[in-house]
């Protein structure tokens, strides 16, 4: 990947954060650090995080109700913070996931439509 292609997808990444953690709060819960590791696997490395980056959109939908915290002590005495996804988040995740999936096939069809039309900026 070129450096214009990485400052791209950050931009995209920007966009989405939102809607990709809600997505891995509706499979379990989790912690902050589980919540970077777990994106980063699911996306093969794409969506490579540094978990601060999360802390003021949990601390939105916590103030949100969309989520709740808890906090459990670990076998090294160390406190880890737990996000849970509550039924207010999962009716706004259901409708953010709808909202983008609406958007990104808009985005994919006119995508297609220009392909074969030789505009040189398709290439990517």
């Amino acid at each position: 990947m070129n450096k214009n292609e990485e400052a791209m997808i950050t931009k995209l990444k920007r966009s989405t954060t939102e809607v990709l953690l809600l997505s891995l709060l509706s499979q379990k819960d989790m912690y902050g650090y589980q919540l970077t590791a777990e994106m980063k696997q699911q996306s093969n490395g794409l969506c490579n995080y540094n978990e601060t980056t999360f802390y003021p959109i949990l601390n939105r939908l916590l103030n949100q109700n969309m989520i709740s915290m808890t906090r459990m002590i670990t076998d090294q005495q160390r406190v880890r913070v737990y996000y849970h996804l509550e039924d207010l988040g999962k009716e706004y995740y259901e409708d953010l996931k709808r909202a983008c999936r609406l958007y990104m096939n808009t985005i994919d069809k006119i995508l297609s439509s220009s392909e074969g039309t030789g505009n040189e900026s398709d290439n990517y």
